[in-house]
């Protein structure tokens, strides 16, 4: 009984010595599997890898720039040519205005809003409020569709009576969505960009225009919009703060530098005299020009050419009425290009 109760026992044995050397045999193939496995693998990486280094990186999307911290391309360069005031009074001046401007004009401002006179076109959204806008009988869809067809970029020039005019809290809130409503009216119609002009921007106004700015992209969101600013608006001690609060909310900003253009004008811009060969006494020229305390348009652009750059500003300069045109495009544009000043925005006197 001892005997096979020992035999039953040593054969027992043999079976769990075998299943572990089974075991551990697995054990060890796998291990040996797994280094093979992570060499062939880090061979085949190591061969890719080498493949690119005489490879360029794939150029990333235009709309990933952002997300990567690339610097973005700048804004593009926009001169921007005039019209006449009297070239909105139907479509027929429109268009006879429209064949006057030089076959390279690539871009125009359109002076079509003041805050004493109101709309210079046929706004739908006028007689839609029962608002008197004038004589005019072009609308909205037929200028910008004449500027589309000419392959022209156009920039709306509007001098919000809101931003300009001293009125009461309630009045000022009317005015607003009324020239918001325009706004919309002609971003509707296919105009590129709104361009706030004449909005005496100061630091205790800068919160009520941006305010307004905030309002209209509510309603009107795929809108482009810029503001000018009259030379001298950072002299205060928050100036600074007013620049980068604008550059910040808005699309693009205008230095208006109308005035030193005005002191230069009979000496080195006489191509863009009127016929009579002199411009307005009162904008600080003509016999008296010499003894103009502003300084020459080049001296000026020199002095504001790092707000100019750090900004990436415009310039706006305001043409005597009755200048030729083509004066702007071969005089005045190349003298701002040789001062490293390419985006301008030129808006006929009224």
């Amino acid at each position: 009984m001892k005997l096979k109760k020992n035999r039953i026992s040593s054969v027992y044995r043999k079976r769990k010595d075998r299943r572990l050397i089974l075991n551990i045999t697995a054990v060890v193939t796998v291990l040996i599997l797994s280094i093979v496995l992570t060499a062939a693998y880090g061979n085949s990486l190591k061969d890719k890898a080498a493949s690119f280094d005489d490879t360029p990186p794939p150029e990333l999307p235009k709309d990933t720039l952002a997300s990567t911290g690339e610097v973005a391309a700048p804004a593009r360069e926009i001169s921007t040519l005039y019209v006449p005031a009297d070239a909105f009074a139907s479509k027929e001046s429109f268009d006879a205005a429209l064949a006057s401007v030089p076959e390279d004009c690539t871009a125009l401002s359109l002076y079509l809003y003041t805050a004493n006179g109101g709309p210079r076109w046929n706004a739908s959204s006028s007689a839609l409020l029962s608002v008197a806008s004038g004589s005019s009988t072009l609308t909205a869809p037929d200028m910008f569709a004449a500027l589309k067809a000419r392959g022209i970029y156009s920039s709306a020039v509007f001098e919000s009576r809101a931003l300009t005019a001293a009125l009461a809290p309630a009045e000022r809130a009317a005015v607003s969505a009324y020239e918001h409503l325009l706004i919309t009216e002609l971003v509707a119609s296919g105009c590129n960009e709104i361009l706030l002009f004449n909005s005496l921007i100061t630091a205790d106004t800068v919160a009520s225009v941006l305010e307004y700015c905030a309002d209209l992209r509510a309603v009107c969101s795929d809108i482009t919009i810029g503001i000018s600013l009259a030379r001298g608006a950072d002299v205060s001690a928050d100036g600074s703060v007013i620049y980068t609060r604008l550059a910040s909310s808005l699309d693009f900003l205008c230095l208006d530098l109308t005035a030193s253009l005005a002191a230069d004008l009979n000496n080195t811009f006489d191509p863009l005299l009127p016929p009579d060969g002199t411009a307005d006494p009162e904008g600080g020229n003509g016999e008296n020009a010499a003894a103009d305390p502003f300084p020459t348009l080049r001296e000026t652009v020199e002095y504001e050419l790092l707000h100019i750059s750090r900004y990436e500003m415009r310039v706006l300069l305001r043409i005597p009425e009755g200048a030729p045109i083509e004066g702007c495009s071969t005089v005045l544009l190349p003298f701002l290009a040789d001062l490293s000043v390419h985006s301008a925005s030129l808006i006929a006197e009224q």
